[in-house]
């Protein structure tokens, strides 16, 4: 008698994907929320399995949407970028003034300038051929997320790294006469 042989399979991804990886309109509002779910006796496309989507229910428009636009996606990374420039010392932090509400730009410039001062005082890591102690070593973005909780507002986290350290920064951003502003800037660094 022949004993079968063991087959080996690659391990599932552990994590699944983030609302910010998906696409909008992803994820319906539950049955208790007012949406009722359409189910789709027959898929068109037998391929490829779609999801039920929501009805808005009846008097409103209102639709949990997943992920982000990439109006939304735009804006976040530019936004991002001029804070990593600042925080690499390319840029002053007033920088950020033009990008935030008017209300909130003093707060959010006196954030990135604390998280500017920071990271300039990071140990310097010297580089292969570089002279040493010329300059620190620069912030890098490692992940972003971003996600849509209505049209028009963005809601991101960063996690940017420097000299083996790792920290994020969330931010939100609005819509407001065809510009996305910062309305509200705060830095997640873990305190020992």
């Amino acid at each position: 008698m022949r004993t079968p042989g063991v087959r080996l399979v690659p391990a599932p991804p552990l994590e699944p994907p983030f609302d910010d990886q998906l696409p909008p309109g992803s994820f319906p509002l539950p049955p208790d929320a007012g949406a009722q779910l359409t189910l789709q006796w027959r898929n068109p496309q037998p391929e490829r399995a779609t999801a039920p989507r929501a009805e808005p229910p009846p008097g409103g428009t209102a639709r949990a949407t997943a992920g982000a636009s990439p109006a939304a996606w735009h804006a976040t990374l530019r936004f991002l970028d001029r804070c990593q420039e600042i925080l690499n010392g390319y840029r002053p932090a007033s920088h950020v003034r033009p990008l935030s509400v008017p209300e909130e730009a003093q707060t959010i410039m006196e954030h990135v300038a604390a998280v500017a001062r920071r990271t300039t005082r990071a140990p310097r890591v010297p580089q292969p051929g570089a002279p040493p102690g010329r300059r620190p070593s620069a912030v890098a973005r490692r992940r972003v997320y971003v996600c849509e909780p209505r049209p028009g507002a963005a809601e991101a986290t960063a996690v940017l790294s420097q000299a083996g350290r790792s920290w994020a920064v969330a931010f939100r951003l609005e819509r407001r006469r065809d510009a996305w502003l910062c309305t509200a800037f705060t830095d997640v660094t873990r305190r020992a």
